[in-house]
């Protein structure tokens, strides 16, 4: 089994911006098996172009959950499927994928877990892969 996960950002910067939504689907090669979805407030103003591409707006994120209260959910949600959060996570990413993967890490260094290099770069490898056989 493996995770395939897609986010939507407050904007283009990794170090600077955060998550606004995630959503996890758990594939056993051949359905889905389990989904996890949330919009998740980023504690920050997302700027009028984002919401303008994303549609999710400052208005839905006011009272949705910060990231930390939703990283035990990732974490189960993918525990079982990989040996650690990333390192077998398969990342559906449009665009850029190594900003999004940065975005994540940075997410989740925030609630202290620890990513290591391997760990990113497995990441981008196997996010890389699943662009080329989508296109």
């Amino acid at each position: 089994m493996y995770a395939t996960v897609d986010m939507e950002t407050t904007g283009g910067s990794p170090r600077n911006e955060r998550i606004t939504e995630i959503a996890i689907f758990i594939f056993d090669g051949k359905k889905i098996v389990d989904k996890f979805c949330s919009l998740v407030n980023p504690e920050r103003d997302i700027p009028y172009f984002i919401t303008s591409i994303t549609g999710i707006s400052n208005e839905m994120v006011e009272d949705a959950p910060r990231f930390y209260e939703i990283a035990k959910d990732i974490v189960e949600i993918t525990e079982g499927k990989s040996k650690n959060i990333h390192r077998r996570v398969m990342t559906h990413l449009s665009n850029n994928s190594s900003k999004r993967a940065m975005q994540m890490r940075d997410e989740i260094a925030d609630i202290d877990y620890e990513l290591t290099g391997n760990e990113l770069i497995a990441l981008l490898k196997e996010s890389e892969e699943i662009k080329k056989t989508s296109i």
